[in-house]
């Protein structure tokens, strides 16, 4: 009767285990979710699944595995650092980068990318079916990024799409997205004069 009892004990931890919450990057069925962020409310240590458990920072991005239908969704009113990384992505359904507006929130104010000191606001790379809308990037100088290979060297750009393939690539959307003050050097640099008399210029530059 004790065996059976330390048996039925030992069971049932292994079950306990076993149904544990996981976070974002612990999410293995195959439906599409959407995943929050707000650089005010959110949290890092959230789930990211619901408006109110918002991831705080887009680096978190990196660690999503991503799926077709997937949404990624930025709070209004929202100024975050960095940038939004996509690679590889091939989803039929698409993936959707777009705006919310918080509960309680009456603001219509896009959320902004601030991508200063880094590549792009939003690099894709490798990828079909994106859709991106209602954002507002920017990228004011900030030193020079880390490059990602020789064709991105020198320069600093709102959003980049990279292919580093033979194969084609598809259906990417960009639609209502602000871009502003994109500069690969800090305010106050001045460029050679035989610079600014050549048609693209041979220095780094912000697109």
């Amino acid at each position: 009767m004790k065996k059976q009892k330390l048996a039925i004990f030992y069971l049932s931890i292994v079950f306990l285990i076993s149904c544990k919450t996981e976070g974002a990057s612990g999410v293995t069925d195959a439906g599409p979710r959407s995943y929050y962020f707000n650089a005010v409310l959110g949290s890092d240590s959230n789930t990211g699944l619901t408006p109110e458990r918002a991831f705080r920072s887009l680096k978190i991005i990196g660690d999503i595995p991503l799926k077709s239908g997937d949404k990624i969704l930025l709070a209004n009113r929202s100024l975050f650092k960095g940038y939004i990384p996509i690679f590889s992505f091939l989803g039929e359904e698409g993936l959707e980068i777009t705006n919310y507006k918080p509960a309680g929130s009456s603001s219509d104010q896009k959320p902004i990318i601030d991508a200063s000191g880094f590549l792009s606001g939003l690099f894709i790379e490798n990828s079909s079916n994106i859709s991106v809308s209602n954002l507002s990037i920017t990228a004011n100088g900030g030193g020079p990024p880390n490059s990602l290979g020789s064709a991105t060297e020198g320069m600093r750009c709102a959003i980049l799409v990279h292919v580093k393939s033979d194969r084609v690539f598809e259906n990417i959307r960009i639609k209502n997205v602000e871009i502003n003050n994109v500069y690969y050097e800090n305010k106050g640099f001045s460029r050679d004069k035989d610079d600014v008399t050549t048609p693209n210029g041979t220095q780094s530059y912000g697109w």
